[in-house]
């Protein structure tokens, strides 16, 4: 039997309502990303550091929840110099070492949620959730960051040049990366030259629980 054009009318409202955005009530179809905003759990951290000699890093790390909660990852980098800029999983890096870095939910409404906290951990003896951990030069060389090409997923060189004329540059990694659970991620800018050279990275993710899982 067709449904009645009562059932049909309540059947396309309740569509309707369910396609309202909770944040603003408006009527409308936003992108998935873009929702993740809006429901407190797209989450940002960034550190800047300047570094003088080739090989020294500036670097952003943390560990994944070992849960079915994966974090959906896109990073840009920029250096005024000559750069590399690496994502690297399972770096094995040696704990104790960073600073305890801020994250940021960009639903600054969120705040005072406990449920808004981003799930990554710092990389300590007893990691600390929401919170990731940012190396300068001397803390990543102590650190003892391991670069192994088979766990470098992702490579570019930022600039060129050399010298007091060189050149530096930005790289937006476009393409999202879901993480590993229950993996170590460092994302890195190492100098290629003795230029001083400021190094930014800003790491963006939003998390979602995976339903297949």
């Amino acid at each position: 039997m067709a449904p009645s054009a009562e059932a049909s009318l309540a059947h396309l409202l309740r569509t309707l309502n369910a396609a309202r955005d909770g944040a603003s009530n408006a009527l409308g179809i936003i992108d998935f990303e873009h929702e993740k905003i809006h429901a407190g759990e797209s989450f940002v951290c960034h550190f800047s550091n300047e570094v003088t000699n080739i090989n020294e890093m500036t670097v952003i790390a943390f560990n994944t929840p070992d849960t079915t909660r994966w974090i959906h990852v896109v990073v840009e980098y920029t250096a005024t110099a000559l750069a590399r800029a690496l994502l690297v999983e399972a770096p094995s890096i040696d704990v104790d070492e960073g600073t305890e870095l801020k994250i940021f939910n960009r639903d600054r409404n969120t705040v005072a949620d406990p449920e808004k906290y981003s799930k990554v951990s710092t990389i300590e003896t007893v990691p600390s959730e929401g919170s990731a951990t940012s190396y300068d030069e001397g803390q990543a060389g102590g650190a003892n960051i391991s670069i192994a090409a088979a766990n470098t997923i992702s490579e570019h060189h930022i600039g060129g040049g050399s010298g007091p004329h060189g050149t530096g540059g930005g790289q937006l990694q476009r393409d999202e990366y879901i993480l590993a659970r229950n993996t170590q991620y460092a994302f890195i800018l190492e100098a290629l030259n003795n230029d001083t050279n400021i190094h930014n990275l800003h790491v963006s993710w939003y998390e979602r629980v995976n339903r297949a899982a």
